[in-house]
């Protein structure tokens, strides 16, 4: 049954087929399928159809040398005969070559006529069972052609059967290699019997052979099928990569939607998981806003009652508790809007914004630098006018134009949270720009030493925070934001301990 007959409706509107073939990826493999069997079929049959009228051919071919043999038999046994009683298909007619003396006193055979075959080969036919059937039992024969020679080696059973097999076997082999070629044989008292077979063994009368535009059109076929195939995959293939960019990247935006319907309902399916991951995230992200926000009115409050306390000792204490509030609201406030992923992206160049961070903070005199970015170079390839000369490096221009597409201010904001927890915690900060054809590097290098042993992966997580970080502010959201931040972006935060001190990376894709 084929794919068709399974939905008769469809058979007489072809509108309905092919709109049902170019949206469903069921029915594209089926008909795929089944197209591809169909021209097998067609190929191995047409295949087996040219060999089995090639070896008819061949075996026409072969009966008809059995009958030249009778020819040529006639003539070996009846002197002086003029026309045979049958040509078997042959242009039959006597001639005596001119005998030609050559320098060596050797008498060599010119056949007239022969117009333009220059290609000669030699051999006789002996009988070794009977040699009493002919006068002498050794048969000469000269063969002309225009393209090659031939030799008993091609000539299949022609070493081990009698005579009239051979000449079977001769003229089925000058028949498979076709071509205008011309017999002699030799049929005593100097006359040689001319034998052409245009009918026989020309060119023209074999069969047809179809077999390259089988060739042709099944490698064609398979390869539109292949193509239609690999399309279908290739569409699986793009549709995965996209719900993996949105995984990596954090960006909870919908994928676009395209036929066939299965790819559809799959697009569908996860654009609806996404509006909903979506709405559960924006819904906790307000929460957390709102009561980071309400608790902002009642600190405030705190705050300007503190002012109101006597007690200089118990009022500092009162002002540090209610700062450290007011530093934990900004801090979830911080959190939050990146979890919201409020900002659009856009394309920057990190360069200048790293330049603007660090020049913010030398501003204020506090310890950031930023080294200088060492030139990209490439190798120079040898010119037709410089072949020989040695590769030489060549050192880009625009250098500093390090172009991310990324959310800038979230980028601005993962930066200073380095930074302060370089000066904070190790004095001083030192920023570094590395970039490649995939990725920019961001270093921030702190000066605290490497005496501390951190536990890095742990650092990352909310509210963690080390023990170097006990008597001084903060409440362990800042390398979360930092990490959150580069997640979002497809990127990652990673932490080496140096000689120098602690040095963090964040990594970006271009």
């Amino acid at each position: 049954m084929s794919c068709l007959s399974r939905f008769p409706h469809l058979m007489n509107n072809p509108r309905a087929i092919f709109m049902r073939f170019s949206t469903s990826l069921r029915m594209q493999i089926s008909v795929v399928l089944t197209l591809t069997l169909a021209v097998g079929g067609v190929a191995a049959g047409g295949w087996y159809k040219w060999d089995a009228k090639w070896e008819r051919y061949m075996v026409a071919a072969f009966q008809s040398g059995i009958s030249l043999f009778e020819v040529v038999e006639q003539y070996l046994n009846t002197p002086g005969m003029g026309v045979p009683s049958h040509d078997a298909g042959f242009d039959l007619s006597v001639v005596v070559p001119q005998q030609v003396t050559s320098a060596d006193n050797s008498v060599k055979l010119r056949f007239s006529n022969l117009d333009g075959r220059t290609f000669e080969t030699r051999f006789s036919f002996l009988d070794f069972r009977n040699p009493d059937v002919f006068e002498g039992n050794r048969i000469p024969i000269r063969v002309f052609s225009r393209k090659l020679t031939y030799s008993l080696g091609v000539i299949p059973g022609a070493e081990n059967a009698g005579l009239s097999a051979r000449f079977g076997y001769l003229v089925r082999t000058l028949t498979n290699y076709c071509g205008d070629t011309l017999m002699f044989v030799n049929i005593g008292e100097g006359r040689w019997l001319r034998i052409g077979g245009p009918k026989i063994w020309g060119c023209e009368s074999a069969p047809k052979d179809w077999r390259l535009l089988i060739l042709i059109f099944a490698g064609v076929s398979f390869g539109t099928f292949l193509t239609i195939g690999m399309s279908a995959v290739d569409r699986l293939d793009n549709l995965s990569n996209e719900i993996e960019s949105r995984a990596k990247s954090g960006r909870i935006t919908p994928i676009k939607q395209s036929n066939p319907k299965e790819i559809l309902a799959i697009s569908a399916a996860v654009n609806d998981y996404f509006d909903r991951e979506k709405d559960r995230l924006e819904h906790r992200a307000n929460l957390l806003s709102g009561i980071s926000h309400d608790l902002g009115t009642p600190a405030t409050r705190l705050k300007l009652r503190a002012a109101l306390i006597d007690d200089p000792a118990l009022r500092t204490k009162f002002e540090g508790d209610i700062d450290q509030i007011t530093n934990m609201i900004e801090s979830v406030l911080a959190y939050t809007r990146n979890e919201m992923n409020i900002e659009e992206q856009r394309r920057v160049s990190i360069h200048s914004l790293v330049q603007s961070v660090v020049d913010d903070y030398a501003d204020i005199g506090l310890p950031v630098t930023l080294a200088p970015m060492e030139a990209e170079t490439v190798d120079s390839t040898g010119t037709i006018f410089k072949s020989g000369s040695k590769r030489s490096k060549v050192n880009l221009s625009d250098q500093k134009r390090l172009l991310c597409f990324c959310r800038p201010n979230a980028i601005r904001r993962a930066l200073c949270n380095l930074i302060d927890n370089a000066i904070k915690y190790g004095k001083s900060a030192h920023v570094t720009l590395s970039a490649t054809s995939e990725c920019i590097r961001v270093l921030v290098q702190d000066a605290g030493g490497s005496n501390v042993d951190f536990d890095f992966e742990n650092m990352v997580e909310p509210f963690k925070r080390g023990d170097n970080a006990a008597h001084r502010k903060g409440i362990g959201l800042g390398l979360t934001i930092v990490s959150n931040i580069a997640l979002s972006h497809g990127g990652k935060l990673a932490f080496e301990s140096r000689t120098e001190g602690i040095c963090a990376t964040l990594t970006l894709p271009r």
